[in-house]
């Protein structure tokens, strides 16, 4: 049986543990299922200042998909991949139940080009589809997210009437055991994004306000990133 390791929060690992323990491991076997938890970070108000969600709790979040390589490495879950003999992690997102778990063609066309890490992507139908952009970056493979794309990029088009930047990424990868090794250490790291969202906070005088919509900032990497 191929493992399943599942990157949680310390939101939901308790719940998702036992979810997989209440369910007898849906057949793979306790040994075969293998959850580790990400990291979190403060987030922070415009003005970069530590807020709160409780009066003796700071306010923090998820640091993003792109945490996955620390995370996996602070887990265990890299030495217990290679101690299986296990050389490839087939990688896809909690939110993708039509997902194809380690894609055998995929898999070949990863391995055909002898590649660390490779991305799965698909036609965007239109513009406005809210997925990142696969595009060359300085001669690279890169992914661009959505909302740092410009409209008169996403919506430009070929004389054919095709979009000319028109492949997105679906989060689905394939990953070398070896390359996520690599990238969980400092010389690794993954750049780090700043999201704008809105939260509910304890203010100075203890009451629960809610934020301006983008009054907040929280720190994320993404795992696309390790195409550059």
């Amino acid at each position: 049986l191929i493992p399943w390791v599942l990157m949680t929060s310390p939101d939901n690992d308790a719940g998702t543990r036992r979810f997989f323990a209440d369910n007898d491991y849906f057949g793979l076997g306790e040994e075969n299922v293998r959850c580790f938890t990400q990291q979190m970070n403060p987030i922070l108000d415009s003005e970069g200042r530590l807020l709160r969600c409780e009066p003796d709790e700071l306010l923090t979040g998820p640091d993003g998909h792109g945490g996955i390589f620390e995370a996996m490495a602070k887990g265990h879950v890299l030495d217990y991949l290679r101690s299986g003999g296990w050389d490839l992690i087939s990688y896809f997102q909690v939110d993708n139940p039509l997902v194809t778990v380690a894609d055998e063609r995929f898999l070949g066309h990863h391995l055909n080009q002898s590649a660390d890490f490779s991305c799965k992507v698909v036609p965007k139908r239109d513009p406005e589809e809210g997925l990142g952009l696969a595009v060359r970056k300085s001669g690279r493979p890169a992914v661009v997210e959505y909302v740092d794309v410009p409209e008169e990029i996403a919506s430009d088009r070929l004389p054919s009437g095709k979009l000319r930047y028109r492949y997105g990424s679906i989060a689905i990868h394939i990953m070398d055991v070896p390359f996520a090794e690599r990238l969980s250490g400092p010389d690794g790291a993954l750049p780090w994004h700043i999201a704008h969202k809105q939260y509910e906070v304890v203010n100075d005088g203890g009451e629960r306000v809610t934020t301006d919509p983008e009054g907040c900032r929280k720190f994320e990497r993404f795992v696309f990133d390790a195409l550059t």
